[in-house]
């Protein structure tokens, strides 16, 4: 049996949601990328959406509109993709890592505690893996004690009511293995409504439009506007989302039904929708060389960043480095079969009886 480690979910009516786009002539911009930030806010209950080319391009907009012409410190957990730390080094910014719990793999609070009182921080950009929340409550208690900003990087979250009033702002992403996908994309919201036209001209070019049909460049921008095209998958991901959400908690309670009980799987929880299916295992290594062998792709998120050649300086953050000695994605998607799980646990099983 070959079991892919993702494989993107779409509709009966994609194809021809999409052919319209491409006949109509208008691939970029315009009204679809218009239609998804509504639906996005009608779904989620955001106060706002500003759609964009991927979460990374989000991630700089949110940093250009709230550190123009600035240098500042920014806290990333190590256990995230390059995006989070990689954004705010090339815009300028100074990057001072954080460590993860080592069973989550999402920022240590605690840690955070000591560099704030060691170092003066602008913004801190806590990380959810695998569809959980990060411990967003003790985050905001720090903010209120040290003034920072929370820009969270959602790229594995989204569900209703996920936004908070007491966040800066967050951005999400929309790439082929997310929860709402699409060829690629993503996007961000703010507490403060003032940064939303601020956020939409850097977004392109810092273009502001005038109804006469001319334009003034009113900033220095970016290009990182959505495309029609782009915006049409999302929109037919938000249209059969409810029975999106039904199939990935249906696949979270038929591997947690079947793993064994030595088997850690990480949690996730009643208010989130699953987007990885991450287990500890203690052979790690030899687990995913074995599944591989037997036809099951698995994944790792992530090593962390401090383990990279770019980002190597000799600190070492034990968190992390135990939550990515253990930690392995198993295969999650919406058309996986039952059957398909059943022979993974099978073979996890085979593997730690031998």
């Amino acid at each position: 049996m070959k079991i892919p480690f993702f494989y993107p979910y779409s509709s009966d009516k994609l194809i021809q949601e999409v052919q319209e786009v491409i006949v109509s002539g208008y691939w970029t911009g315009g009204v679809k990328v218009t239609e998804a930030e509504y639906l996005l806010m009608e779904k989620f209950n955001f106060p706002n959406f500003v759609a964009t080319s991927s979460a990374t391009s989000a991630f700089e907009v949110i940093l250009d509109t709230f550190f123009t012409n600035e240098s500042v410190n920014i806290v990333v957990p190590t256990n995230t993709f390059a995006t989070t730390a990689e954004v705010p080094k090339r815009l300028g910014h100074r990057v001072i890592f954080c460590d993860v719990d080592p069973i989550l793999g999402m920022i240590d609070t605690n840690h955070l505690s000591e560099i704030l009182k060691s170092h003066e921080v602008n913004a801190v950009i806590p990380v959810s893996i695998g569809g959980a929340l990060y411990d967003r409550e003790n985050l905001i208690t720090l903010k209120k004690e040290y003034g920072f900003k929370i820009i969270e990087d959602l790229a594995q979250l989204i569900y209703p009511n996920c936004f908070h009033s007491a966040i800066d702002a967050s951005f999400f992403s929309f790439y082929p293995n997310k929860i709402i996908s699409s060829p690629d994309g993503g996007g961000m919201v703010f507490s403060d409504e003032t940064m939303i036209s601020l956020a939409k001209e850097r977004r392109l070019h810092g273009i502001r439009k005038f109804s006469d049909g001319s334009y003034d460049i009113v900033e220095l921008g970016r290009k990182a506007n959505m495309t029609n095209i782009s915006a049409a998958f999302i929109i037919d991901q938000l249209n059969n989302f409810d029975e999106k959400v039904d199939r990935r908690t249906s696949l979270y309670k038929k591997y947690k039904s079947l793993l064994s009980e030595n088997i850690n799987l990480v949690p996730t929880y009643n208010a989130n929708i699953p987007s990885l299916l991450i287990i500890h295992s203690e052979r790690r290594n030899e687990l995913k060389a074995f599944l591989k062998e037997h036809g099951a792709e698995t994944s790792i998120h992530f090593r962390p960043l401090h383990l990279h050649s770019h980002w190597n300086n000799g600190d070492t953050f034990k968190g992390a480095e135990e939550y990515f000695r253990t930690s392995l994605s198993l295969p999650f998607f919406e058309c996986l079969k039952d059957d398909e799980i059943e022979y993974i646990c099978g073979l996890i099983d085979q593997f730690h009886s031998n």
